[in-house]
């Protein structure tokens, strides 16, 4: 374990964060297969329900993105 022996919260911050990347996909993942379904119930195309999906998509990846440069310029402080 390379670079973690000072930090034993390192570990859980990883855990945490891949359990939070496969939820977001899963939910991704669900709802892409649901829009007949949901087209169905809400009147609204299957087309447009895809556009909202994207749209969803491309804000939490911007997210992502737009909060790595966040950590490193206010990095998190230490709680003890």
């Amino acid at each position: 374990m390379s670079g973690n022996e000072g930090n034993p919260g390192a570990r859980g911050v990883l855990i945490v964060t891949c359990l939070s990347t496969l939820v977001v996909n899963a939910n991704t993942s669900a709802v892409s297969i649901l829009l007949p379904a949901i087209s169905a119930d809400t009147g609204m195309s299957v087309t447009t329900l895809q556009w909202a999906v994207t749209g969803y998509s491309v804000v939490g990846a911007a997210t992502i993105v737009t909060s790595s440069p966040t950590d490193v310029q206010w990095p998190a402080v230490p709680i003890e």
